[in-house]
């Protein structure tokens, strides 16, 4: 994308109309959104293929930065979107969930 992220996600956009099955068009689709800071728009598309490539490391990443962006993991933080997200096993995934936790933490001490 290089910096044209309004323009790969009509590209993507496109690609999915004449195969929306197509995995690596959904799933650099929501990472255009997440460069957009579109994270709602991301959901969708990072949900999808984080279904059907379970292993995809990538698409948790980025489905995790977009839950985490939009604060779900406030609300549901003992729902399968979040637990999803931690079977994976990544360090990474581990971070951000403990970084949202102590950010909720620090709001409800009224820090």
């Amino acid at each position: 994308m290089a910096g044209h992220e309004r323009e790969a996600v009509s590209q993507f956009q496109a690609v999915l109309k004449l195969g929306p099955t197509n995995l690596p068009a959904r799933l650099f689709l929501g990472a255009a959104y997440l460069g957009l800071k579109m994270p709602a728009k991301a959901i969708e598309s990072l949900k999808t293929v984080v279904r059907d490539q379970p292993d995809n490391q990538e698409a948790r990443l980025f489905l995790g930065e977009a839950l985490l962006s939009l604060e779900r993991s406030r609300k549901r933080r003992n729902n399968s979107d979040v637990d999803s997200l931690t079977r994976s096993g990544n360090p990474k995934v581990w971070n951000a969930l403990g970084l949202s936790y102590e950010a909720l933490a620090g709001r409800n001490l009224g820090a």
